[in-house]
């Protein structure tokens, strides 16, 4: 980016918000990489090996989430819903 500090009476320019949301986009991409290659039903498996993977995804996705998704909307998007499925849901901040 051209400048990250906004010193005195300078704003940031309207070229400064576009490469800061183009930053910020990339910085989201391995969490929602992450969001889309979870396997939200872990919890329901007979395996223990895959309980415990998914668990451990989980607990990396949920720390993710305040730094990249504070209100979780990102979170939402990504997760399925199913009726009588207990899929984890994000903090909300």
């Amino acid at each position: 980016m051209s400048r990250m500090h906004f010193a005195g009476n300078s704003l940031p320019t309207e070229k400064d918000l576009a490469e800061l949301a183009e930053y910020t986009t990339s910085m989201q991409a391995p969490y929602r990489a992450a969001l889309n290659a979870m396997d939200w039903l872990f919890a329901y498996s007979d395996d223990g090996r895959a309980f415990k993977e998914g668990a451990a995804k989980l607990a990396a996705l949920r720390e993710m989430q305040p730094v990249f998704d504070p209100d979780g909307a990102i979170w939402d998007s990504i997760a399925p819903y199913a009726d009588g499925v207990d899929i984890p849901t994000p903090r909300r901040s």
